[in-house]
């Protein structure tokens, strides 16, 4: 990846897919889990993960770094919950010199 002329790409492609989910009572939990496998399953098929990137890109190129960073910033912050399938460090990592053992997400301060 390193080589000059290498034909491995540096950099993440981060892509959004917007999953409605409604905080009801049900009468049956499970059948509210499978509603929503499912709504997930029909979305990770759909190119919605690629077109959002193709949008933030074209924005990007066309309107700069500004515009496009208050689209994603209102977009995250009108968010509430998000998850992320980037995995953690493979190697061991430390802080200060101390180990670190895990790494727990959080979420703080998403205004709304």
């Amino acid at each position: 990846m390193m080589a000059e002329k290498g034909k491995a790409r540096w950099g993440n492609h981060m892509g959004y897919i917007m999953c409605p989910f409604s905080i009801a009572l049900h009468e049956d939990p499970l059948e509210y889990v499978r509603q929503a496998k499912a709504t997930i399953e029909r979305k990770k098929q759909s190119l919605e993960a690629i077109c959002s990137y193709a949008f933030a890109k074209l924005v990007l190129n066309l309107f700069g770094v500004k515009i496009a960073g208050a689209i994603t910033r209102r977009v995250l912050f009108h968010t509430t919950m998000a998850f992320s399938n980037v995995p953690g460090p493979v190697e061991e990592i430390s802080f200060y010199g101390h180990p670190v053992a895990y790494i727990a997400p959080s979420v703080y301060g998403h205004p709304h």
